[in-house]
């Protein structure tokens, strides 16, 4: 989705005041970095939020979330010996991947904090031409001088779980909406989908309904091509 965050990642010593924090103002595609303890617990809290679940090695953590605070909590093994990156999944639906390194230093936190970014905001007020046809997309609306065309012959997979299939497209005079459908076929394995997924030669947007996929579950995606890109399966 076009959501961005601003995610204030704190990074410190017991004791140490949270006026140290660094904050990032990044969208889920990024990847932080920061380094934890690899021989006390750490913490991973989200302000205003909770952490639903991460994503992790298991030999390189053991976590669990706290129910009443929201708060994860993660347990490093004698396997966390050089970088990882784990997936931290929000209340709010956001992703973000934070690669992770080892320091023999007491339990570090990081905190995360979500503000969806005045373009999103601008969603509700239609000052943007992208963020009208977006609109469109959610509504499944045809835009003005937009007309359905035939439906891509477009098939490729994301990994081993993930099938994606043109279904629809609207054509414009400037650029083009393909609809895809996603489906996780794993009946057993969450999978995640990002933008990057789904970005041909000419793509200029992408929209995802949803980036985590429960077993055997469903979502769709639009993006927009310029007039002369011709998407095909990947």
């Amino acid at each position: 989705m076009f959501k961005k965050t601003l995610l204030t990642l704190i990074c410190l010593y017991s004791g140490v005041s949270l006026s140290g924090a660094v904050e990032h103002e990044i969208d889920t595609k990024e990847v932080l970095k920061c380094t934890l303890s690899n021989i006390h617990q750490n913490r991973i809290a989200v302000e205003s939020g909770r952490v639903r679940r991460i994503l992790a090695p298991d030999d390189i953590f053991n976590f669990r979330v706290d129910e009443e605070s929201g708060n994860a909590l993660l347990f490093p093994t004698g396997n966390f010996v050089r970088p990882v990156t784990i997936s931290i999944f929000t209340s709010n639906n956001f992703v973000q991947d934070v690669e992770v390194s080892p320091s023999s230093t007491s339990s570090q936190t990081i905190i995360l904090k979500e503000q969806i970014e005045k373009r999103d905001l601008d969603l509700n007020n239609g000052i943007d031409p992208q963020v009208e046809m977006i609109k469109n997309v959610v509504k499944g609306k045809i835009p003005d001088g937009y007309v359905e065309g035939e439906s891509p012959k477009t098939f490729f997979k994301i990994g081993k779980d993930v099938k994606v299939r043109g279904t629809t497209l609207w054509q414009g005079p400037y650029e083009h909406i393909v609809f895809f459908e996603v489906k996780n076929i794993s009946s057993k394995r969450e999978a995640l989908i990002k933008p990057k997924d789904f970005k041909f030669k000419n793509t200029k947007w992408v929209y995802l309904s949803k980036e985590l996929l429960q077993p055997d579950a469903k979502a769709w995606v639009a993006i927009a091509v310029t007039e002369e890109d011709n998407v095909q399966s990947k």
